[in-house]
């Protein structure tokens, strides 16, 4: 009798370390075979970033529009960078991410820069749709140092005042799906946070997608809209290219 109570005790073990070791899996499904765009494949020349680019990898198309005209040279969607300068205010420093790399001590990080002319997005180059499972997000130094000192353009933030980005679906027809916001600053209720870090953002929600834009809004608008700066930077964006 005692025996079968420590084969049940041993049993019993096994199952409460078997159900503890599936909850610390994040990914999800073990049958789900992930592609993971760290961007670390982007030639990035001396000056430390590059915005010309419409860049492609795993699948994924990422936008871009770079113009030059007699004002100079525009740029919008994404650009690529390994900077790191987070004491340097406005938008001479736009390239920046506001900590020390890229995420997962890597050295190169996508920026997303959202325009008034069209949303910045990435999108997949076949006619499918996929399951996106998350990006890693931080803040750039220019918008984050703009929350919290104000520039020229935008508001220093106090109580109350909020700045996010907005990741919307859309399926292979163009129709437009669910949405995923993820907090870049939040000084509501007595917050004065800052994102400053890497943080994984779960993009699940959005279902299968064919096209994935970025967008932004704040509690700090104006005539033409939002007035904190439209930046925010990426890393390590997974998807799920295929079934084992």
């Amino acid at each position: 009798m005692k025996k079968f109570r420590f084969l049940y005790f041993l049993l019993a073990i096994g199952t409460v370390l078997s159900f503890a070791s599936c909850s610390d899996d994040n990914d999800g499904d073990d049958n789900e075979i992930l592609s993971v765009i760290d961007f670390e494949n982007v030639t990035i020349p001396d000056t430390g970033f590059v915005n010309n680019l419409e860049y492609q990898e795993k699948g994924i198309r990422f936008s871009n529009n770079y113009t030059v005209s007699s004002y100079g040279a525009y740029w919008e969607g994404f650009s690529y960078s390994r900077l790191t300068d987070r004491t340097t205010p406005g938008l001479i420093n736009q390239y920046s991410v506001y900590a020390s790399g890229g995420a997962d001590q890597s050295q190169t990080f996508a920026l997303a820069y959202d325009s008034y002319d069209s949303p910045t997005n990435f999108q997949f180059i076949s006619d499918q749709s996929y399951k996106v499972k998350s990006v890693m997000v931080n803040n750039s130094t220019y918008a984050a140092l703009s929350v919290k000192e104000g520039d020229s353009n935008a508001k220093q933030f106090e109580e109350g005042d909020w700045f996010k980005v907005i990741f919307t679906g859309y399926n292979v027809a163009g129709e437009v799906g669910k949405t995923v916001e993820f907090y870049l600053a939040d000084y509501r209720d007595g917050k004065t946070y800052i994102c400053n870090a890497w943080t994984k953002v779960d993009l699940q929600s959005l279902g299968s997608v064919n096209k994935v834009t970025i967008t932004f809004d704040s509690s700090d608008k104006g005539e033409y809209g939002v007035n904190t700066p439209k930046y925010v930077c990426l890393d390590n964006l997974t998807y799920v290219s295929g079934i084992r």
